[in-house]
């Protein structure tokens, strides 16, 4: 997977993110996708559920999304990736009439932004499990958004576009967690990572 990317990820830190988070980001979307990096000043955004301290997903990923410049000929070629420690997201079901969450992380499909949040474990660990169990999972929760941005939806096989369900399944098996894409959506992941470079390129 690790090709090289035309493509650059630009970090929005949302609010205040250790720079060890930022650092441990870029190398591993360096890792899986070739790709350059570069961390944009921090930005503070209302939260839109101020009496539990969570975001609406889809509004956040707008916010963050209107962080991304156009290049001198007008083309926006960048990802953006936000990332948070403060707040957890939900998302809206119209079929339902209401949210679902709260979820570690959001993108649409084939998009050019993906959030996530280091929320949970910050809110369920101690000071001493918490960095550490953040560190470990990082890779998995930025996988997993960045590879709906590339075209793959929830998988059902063991791989890391599985739906994760509830954050908190995250605190039960970590072990057993898959730790990388299946065959197929490697490849979709792949094609589309191939795609997005030549129109970077352009």
């Amino acid at each position: 997977m690790a090709e090289k990317a035309g493509l650059i990820f630009y970090l929005q830190p949302i609010g205040r993110i250790d720079e060890k988070i930022l650092r441990l980001t870029s190398q591993i979307l360096a890792g899986a996708f070739g790709a350059e990096t570069r961390v944009l000043p921090s930005v503070k955004i209302k939260k839109d559920f101020p009496e539990t301290g969570s975001y609406d997903a889809y509004g956040l990923a707008q916010a963050v999304h209107g962080q991304l410049r156009p290049d001198s000929d007008g083309i926006v070629r960048g990802i953006i990736l936000g990332i948070t420690a403060s707040g957890r997201f939900y998302s809206f079901d119209p079929k339902t009439g209401r949210y679902d969450g709260p979820l570690d992380g959001y993108a649409a499909i084939n998009g050019a932004v993906a959030i996530i949040t280091l929320a949970t474990y910050y809110d369920y660990r101690d000071e001493a499990e918490t960095k550490d169990l953040a560190e470990s999972e990082l890779g998995n929760l930025i996988l997993h958004e960045t590879g709906h941005i590339f075209g793959a939806t929830h998988c059902g096989e063991y791989c890391l576009m599985r739906s994760n369900g509830s954050p908190l399944t995250r605190f039960i098996l970590p072990k057993n967690r898959p730790r990388e894409y299946c065959q197929s959506c490697a490849e979709k992941i792949q094609r589309n990572l191939q795609e997005r470079t030549r129109y970077a390129a352009k």
